[in-house]
C-alpha cells in the first residue's frame, strides 16, 4: 500500500522544485529577452544568452534546493504556510481561561487538560450546524492539495511528452520513403564541405519527394527534395548543402527537440516558447554565415534561399518543428538575404563556450 505521508512528502518536494524553477526561469529567460534585444545584429551572442538561460534555470533551481542555499530575498516555506494552524476566533459568551498563580495549580490544569484530550467527549466534539460535516472535508482537502497539484503537473507533462514523441514518430513516418542520394557530384560537394569543416563523422544525404525543402534531422542526416537536384545550379546546391551541414554540426535538431521537451514539461512557463523561436531564428542566421564563409558566395546562397522559399506550402507544416529546414513560412527571409549580401555580419566577436 502507498504511504500517504511519503506521497505527500514527495509531492511537496516536486512542488518546491517547480516553484523554484518558475522563479529562476522567469528571471533568467526574462533577462535573456531584455539583454538579447541589444544583440539583434549579433545572433551568436543572442543565441548564447538564450541557451544559458534555458539550461541555467534548470541548474540553478536544482543546486539551490540540493545545497540548501537561502536566496537574497529570503526563503518561503510553502509547506509550513499551508499547514499552519488557524488562530482561534473568540465568540460572544466564551468564558475566559483562568490564570494560575503557582506551579501546583499549573500541574493541576495540565492534568485536567490531558484527561480532556483523551476523553471521548473531547476527542469527538459536538459541532452544531452544517459546518460539522464540512470541516473534516476541508481539512482533508487542505492536506491533500499538494498531491493533487503535483499529480496535475505530472499528468499534463506526460501528455505533452507523449505528443512530442508522436510528432517525432510522424516526422520519421513522413520521411520513410527517403532513399540515399546517388548523385556523385552532390555527394562530392557534401564530402568536401565536411572535410573542410574538420568534421570526422560522416553525414548521410537522402532524398524524398515528400520533403518540400532541404532539412537537417537528428542522426546527422540531410534530406533534400528531388527538385534540389533538378532546379538549382551547382553553386546554389553547394551553398544549400553548406547551410544544412552547419545545422548538423551545430546539433540544431537536437536543440530544437530539447527546447520543445522543456516547453511541454514546464508548460506553465510561456517564455520557453519565446526561447525556442529565438534559438531557431539565430540558428538560421548563423548557418547562413557559415555557408557564406565555406563557399565564399553569398549570392548563390541568396538565390538558393529564394528558390527554397518558393517551394514552401501555403500553410504551415507542423512536422517541420522537429527538423531544421532551410526556410520556414515565418522565416525572416528579407533580413537573411540582406545580411548575406552585406557580408554575413561581424565574425570577430564570437562568444566562447566558456561563457555558457
Amino acid at each position: 500500500m502507498t504511504n500517504p505521508a511519503g506521497l505527500e512528502t514527495a509531492a511537496w518536494a516536486v512542488l518546491s522544485w517547480l516553484f523554484t524553477y518558475a522563479i529562476h526561469s522567469t528571471i533568467l529567460l526574462g533577462a535573456a529577452f531584455l539583454v538579447g534585444s541589444r544583440f539583434a545584429a549579433d545572433p551568436a551572442w543572442k543565441e548564447l544568452l538564450w541557451k544559458a538561460a534555458l539550461l541555467g534555470s534548470l541548474a540553478t533551481a536544482s543546486v539551490q534546493l540540493a545545497a540548501g542555499f537561502t536566496p537574497l530575498g529570503g526563503r518561503w516555506n510553502l509547506r509550513a504556510a499551508a499547514v499552519a494552524p488557524a488562530m482561534p476566533i473568540a465568540r460572544a459568551g466564551d468564558e475566559p481561561q483562568p490564570s494560575y498563580p503557582n506551579a501546583a495549580a499549573m500541574d493541576t490544569a495540565s492534568s485536567a487538560s490531558s484527561e480532556a484530550r483523551i476523553s471521548p467527549a473531547a476527542a469527538s466534539p459536538v459541532v452544531e450546524g452544517a459546518g460539522a460535516k464540512a470541516r473534516p472535508v476541508f481539512s482533508g482537502l487542505r492536506r491533500g492539495w499538494p498531491v493533487v497539484l503535483a499529480g496535475f503537473w505530472l499528468a499534463v507533462a506526460a501528455v505533452g511528452g507523449l505528443r512530442l514523441a508522436g510528432a517525432q514518430w510522424r516526422l520519421r513516418r513522413w520521411l520513410r520513403s527517403r532513399r540515399p542520394v546517388t548523385d556523385l557530384k552532390l555527394l562530392g560537394m557534401l564530402e568536401e564541405l565536411r572535410r573542410g569543416a574538420g568534421a570526422r563523422r560522416p553525414v548521410r544525404l537522402t532524398m524524398t519527394p515528400e520533403c518540400r525543402v532541404p532539412m537537417a534531422i537528428r542522426g546527422r542526416e540531410i534530406v533534400v527534395p528531388p527538385r534540389f537536384l533538378d532546379e538549382l545550379a551547382a553553386e546554389e546546391q553547394r551553398a544549400g548543402l553548406a547551410h544544412e551541414l552547419a545545422h548538423v554540426l551545430r546539433r540544431d535538431p537536437a536543440w530544437l527537440v530539447l527546447s520543445l521537451a522543456l516547453e511541454r514539461l514546464f508548460f506553465f512557463q510561456p517564455l520557453l516558447r519565446t526561447a525556442r523561436r529565438a534559438l531557431r531564428e539565430s540558428a538560421e542566421f548563423l548557418c547562413d554565415e557559415w555557408s557564406v564563409r565555406q563557399t565564399g558566395s553569398p549570392v548563390a546562397l541568396a538565390r538558393c534561399l529564394e528558390a527554397v522559399v518558393s517551394w514552401l506550402p501555403a500553410s504551415r507544416d507542423a512536422r517541420l518543428d522537429l527538423a531544421s529546414p532551410m526556410a520556414l513560412q515565418a522565416s525572416p527571409f528579407v533580413r537573411r538575404v540582406e545580411r548575406m549580401l552585406a557580408g554575413g555580419g561581424p565574425a570577430a566577436r564570437r562568444p566562447s563556450a566558456a561563457w555558457l
